[in-house]
C-alpha cells in the first residue's frame, strides 16, 4: 500500500470556467432546490418506468413514450447547464456526472 501511494500518479485537477454565466449557473446546480428537483425526477421516472407490461393500451403506450420524452429532456438540460457551470474538463472529474451523460446519451440512441 505504501508503494502503491507512493507511486501514485499525478491528478491534474482542471480549473472550473469563471465566466459570469458559469458562475450564476454553479450557483443554480448546487443549490439544494435543484439537486432535490433531480433526485424527484429521477425516482418518478423509475416508478413511472415499473408500471410498464405487455399488451398496454395506447393510450397508455403514448404515455409512456411521453413521460419518457419528458424525463430525458430534463437529464440532458441538467447534463448541458452542469457542463457550462463546471466547464467540460471540470465537469468530466465527477464519475456520477459521467453517468449521467451516459445514461443520456444510451437514451438518445433510443430515439
Amino acid at each position: 500500500m505504501r508503494q502503491l501511494k507512493i507511486h501514485k500518479p499525478p491528478r491534474e485537477d482542471y480549473k472550473m470556467w469563471t465566466n459570469r454565466l458559469s458562475k450564476w449557473l454553479l450557483r443554480v446546480v448546487q443549490h439544494p432546490y435543484f439537486q432535490t428537483w433531480s433526485i424527484v425526477c429521477v425516482f418518478a421516472n423509475v416508478l413511472i418506468m415499473l408500471g410498464d407490461h405487455a399488451d398496454p393500451s395506447p393510450t397508455f403506450a403514448d404515455f409512456m413514450w411521453w413521460q419518457n420524452l419528458v424525463f430525458f429532456g430534463e437529464l440532458c438540460a441538467e447534463v448541458l447547464l452542469q457542463i457550462i457551470a463546471y466547464g467540460p474538463a471540470a465537469f468530466a472529474q465527477d464519475k456520477w456526472r459521467l453517468f449521467d451523460l451516459a445514461v443520456a446519451g444510451g437514451n438518445a440512441l433510443g430515439y
